[in-house]
């Protein structure tokens, strides 16, 4: 029976491509959860803090560093193509980390101001190089998703994970506070990077880019540009929010305990939601072309799996959170526990409708979801401010906040479902 179901899921390219991201995904969860109750006893959770500060500030400006433009890389018409939408990507990639780097050299303090991170004067520097590193990394993670090498995909995965988690035990040996745990992310970045530019032929970067290529490029992708870009930054802000508000209402400790329950949450949306998803957009890239009837089957029945899953991480969650913290990470951190069951309804609304989102990309219809974003950042906000003038406390804050997450996500699934059945309407009438 066992073997029965590996050979369905070998000889079915698509979940053969889920397992095997997802494998690399969870291989790397599991190494950080491993050497999680060693690194929180190495660190503070005001260390914890200041990381997920700099993760978040990170985070909204690694959506714009190439404009979001490499998302076209995967269903451009050739490889020609491809490769001429990496060399402008690499190009304003290169623009904006200048821009970034003079920023913090001249107006370092007003910049950090902005997110109340004025620790990291003196060390601003490290925002637009791991920003370099991360966009890089999204640009040639496309080409190897055009070209479906899971497997070296799979690898970078598993490196950047292992190189994470070994630099921070390493430093936190060592001695190193905070800074630690931002040298171990900066390495890891780098290294995944590496990693996927061995599969990548860069005799094929050679030569001037076309500017008149380029412009039609950009023209070609402005859907990319105007809609995808903003949306994704404004999604990515919407998730850094939490972070921020926590760091300017309750300080780094709390916000330490917050980004620890945060980033365990997140393991069973990036080992099951966020892979599946990325080999969905992949899928879906080509059966928009050929059948659109099969994108809807396999929405369907992804949902269903991916609710089930989730319902029963949140059991888990629920009725184990605080124990768990306290008995796996040391007591220190049995209120990240608390943190843990406030957030189940967004972890599982983001593991079930991640995949079926990416529609609004492969059809075109950003417009649709920079819509979303405008209203999601509108009501998380509401949250935090009106929860700060309430003076409520952290726990119930961020329990709101997740409500509020799980109502936008099962809005972005109705509208994605619309949007799917009218492209199967359209592809009807042609024929």
């Amino acid at each position: 029976m066992t073997m029965k179901i590996f050979s369905k899921i070998k000889d079915n390219s698509f979940f053969h491509s889920i397992l095997l991201i997802s494998g690399s995904t969870a291989i790397g969860q599991i190494l950080s959860i491993i050497c999680m109750p060693i690194i929180t006893r190495l660190y503070t959770p005001e260390d914890f803090g200041v990381l997920s500060l700099f993760i978040s500030i990170l985070t909204p400006f690694s959506f714009i560093m190439s404009l979001k433009i490499e998302l076209a890389i995967p269903i451009a018409k050739n490889d020609s193509t491809a490769i001429n939408i990496i060399k402008l990507c690499l190009l304003l990639i290169t623009i904006i980390s200048i821009s970034l780097f003079l920023i913090t050299i001249f107006f370092e303090s007003d910049f950090l101001s902005i997110f109340n991170a004025q620790s990291f004067i003196g060390f601003s520097f490290f925002i637009p190089l791991s920003l370099i590193f991360m966009g890089c990394f999204n640009v040639f993670l496309q080409w190897l998703y055009r070209h479906r090498l899971f497997k070296q995909i799979t690898l970078a995965n598993i490196l950047k994970s292992f190189s994470l988690n070994v630099c921070k035990i390493l430093f936190g040996y060592i001695g190193f506070t905070s800074l630690g745990l931002i040298y171990s992310f900066l390495i890891s970045q780098i290294i995944s990077f590496l990693t996927l530019l061995k599969s990548f032929d860069v005799s094929k970067l050679s030569g001037r880019l076309d500017l008149v290529n380029s412009y039609k490029l950009l023209e070609i992708n402005k859907f990319f540009i105007f809609f995808s870009t903003p949306a994704q930054l404004l999604g990515s802000i919407s998730a850094s929010i939490p972070i921020l508000m926590l760091s300017k209402f309750f300080g780094d400790e709390i916000t330490g305990l917050f980004g620890l329950s945060y980033s365990l949450i997140n393991v069973p949306i990036s080992l099951i939601g966020t892979s599946v998803g990325r080999v969905f957009y992949s899928e879906v890239a080509f059966l928009s072309r050929t059948d659109p009837k099969r994108i809807k089957l396999l929405s369907n029945k992804l949902i269903k799996k991916l609710t089930l899953i989730s319902i029963l991480v949140s059991i888990i969650i629920f009725f184990g959170g605080p124990i768990l913290f306290s008995h796996v990470f040391g007591d220190k951190w049995q209120l990240s526990g608390k943190f843990a069951k406030s957030l189940i309804l967004a972890m599982a609304s983001n593991m079930i409708f991640i995949p079926v989102s990416q529609v609004f990309t492969i059809f075109e219809k950003q417009h649709l979801s920079l819509f979303i974003d405008i209203v999601r950042i509108f009501l998380i906000l509401c949250v935090f401010f009106i929860s700060s003038y309430l003076s409520l406390n952290p726990y119930l804050t961020i329990f709101i906040y997740s409500l509020n997450v799980f109502f936008i996500h099962f809005l972005t699934y109705i509208i994605a479902n619309k949007i799917i059945d009218s492209q199967i309407k359209n592809f009807i009438l042609k024929f």
